[in-house]
């Protein structure tokens, strides 16, 4: 069904898939709330991370934001329907606040915290 100009939803019994194009980007989502914020900017940037500091002067440097991935709607779903195992992998999880992994020049180092 058309919402408006590129902007779409195919609704199913369990759940709606909302998709279009905004500002040249496709997008796709099942989650309302990140439909209705596709263009605008986003709440959190990366500099006031705890590990934003960290980032300065590295060749190379991943980060992997536990909480937030902890905080998406779809793992709240697997946690809900995972049973025990998926609670305990969750519990787990909520332990880590992040991941990162920095290089400078041949040298490496991952870190958690």
């Amino acid at each position: 069904m058309q919402l408006s100009k590129d902007e779409y939803v195919y609704k199913t019994r369990g759940m709606n898939i909302f998709f279009g194009i905004k500002d040249k980007q496709m997008y796709a989502t099942n989650d309302e709330l990140l439909y209705k914020n596709v263009g605008k900017a986003a709440d959190k940037s990366v500099k006031d991370a705890p590990y934003a500091s960290d980032m300065k002067g590295k060749s190379l440097f991943i980060a992997i934001n536990a909480e937030a991935i902890l905080d998406l709607p779809i793992v709240k779903m697997v946690a809900g329907f995972g049973g025990q195992e998926a609670k305990t992998y969750i519990e787990l999880a909520n332990k880590v606040s992040y991941l990162s992994m920095s290089s400078e020049g041949e040298s490496a180092r991952l870190t958690s915290a």
